[in-house]
């Protein structure tokens, strides 16, 4: 409360009552509006800006804990929470925090569910409440995550079904008449899958599942060198490998739900943990990809990550991977 003396005509000081500011809380959102480039794989981020305001000024310094909370789209999980603390001089003071950053699920109250981040695309909700309760000013916002315009991003699967072939390494001294390989400990006339280094060549069919679904099976071809020597050949080893996919008619669903038609090849280069045990050889990797558009996608590219796993036996191999992409140039 504040008074103030006031002079009246005929000269008497009479005490007149104002009512001091109230304090506003006040949430804003940098920027409102993102762009997640895969679903999936959403790593932008949104600056959340918390501030506490007096006007006038009048109010002694102080603590606040404000309860920041982020309600995602449908999909997403959530709630999502923090708390910030605000150091208020003369009833004023700022902070900020990111989202994803380190909100959480169970910081909120009943706790939501999953993990937050900005992969999702819609309308994420804000808002903020203080202890001690501030119940003045802008207590909510909102941001806005939204895919590129002629671009596509998403997630699927990819399954491989193929035969190949082994080459061992020849050794030095070698001949037509008397063959003779690198093994793990020098050389040996009688190389295997488990006692020498060796190159693999894989042929087959492919299909994917998801924001790229293959209409037909497209061709998988693969260029593998195998080196089971280290440290045992029981124990788990590196695989390089270099897959090319060619797809003649795949279909690639638009944010909007619209599709687009046309040929597309993947190139895949990489590496596999692997290890070898009754004849079966079982690979698992994490690789990059890079997407190249023919015949109605012509002028299409992109880019994306893969994990999977691949099963070599006598009769054949099979690979079951999943994969994250965002493609761009789209009609």
């Amino acid at each position: 409360m504040l008074v103030v003396l006031v002079t009246l005509s005929l000269g008497l000081l009479v005490p007149v009552t104002f009512a001091q500011p109230a304090q506003t809380l006040k949430v804003q959102a940098i920027p409102s509006r993102i762009v997640s480039p895969i679903p999936g794989l959403g790593y932008n981020s949104v600056q959340l800006s918390v501030q506490i305001s007096a006007v006038n000024g009048g109010f002694a310094s102080g603590s606040y804990a404000v309860l920041v909370k982020v309600t995602a789209p449908s999909g997403a999980g959530g709630p999502f929470c923090e708390t910030v603390t605000i150091t208020s001089h003369g009833g004023n003071g700022r902070a900020t925090v990111q989202y994803p950053g380190t909100f959480l699920a169970s910081a909120c109250s009943p706790a939501g569910t999953g993990g937050p981040s900005t992969a999702v695309p819609g309308t994420y909700a804000v808002t903020v409440s203080s202890t001690p309760a501030i119940t003045a000013g802008t207590l909510s916002t909102t941001f806005i995550v939204q895919f590129p315009q002629n671009d596509a991003s998403g997630t699927g699967t990819v399954s491989i079904q193929a035969t190949g072939t082994n080459t061992f390494v020849s050794a030095p001294g070698s001949t037509a008449a008397s063959p003779l390989f690198v093994s793990c400990n020098g050389t040996t006339t009688s190389p295997t899958t488990t006692t020498a280094p060796y190159y693999i060549t894989q042929v087959g069919s492919t299909e994917l599942t998801g924001v790229i679904t293959s209409n037909t099976p497209g061709q998988f071809q693969s260029h593998v060198l195998r080196d089971p020597c280290s440290p045992t050949s029981t124990s788990t080893f590196i695989s390089t490998y270099d897959n090319v996919y060619t797809f003649d008619n795949v279909t690639v669903t638009m944010p909007d739900g619209t599709t687009v038609t046309g040929g597309l090849e993947i190139m895949q280069p990489g590496g596999a943990t692997s290890v070898t045990s009754s004849g079966t050889t079982v690979g698992t990797g994490q690789a990059q990809l890079t997407l190249t558009g023919t015949g109605g996608l012509l002028g299409v590219s992109g880019y994306g990550e893969y994990t999977g796993t691949t099963t070599t036996t006598s009769s054949g191999v099979t690979t079951f991977a999943i994969y994250a992409v965002q493609l761009t140039g789209l009609a």
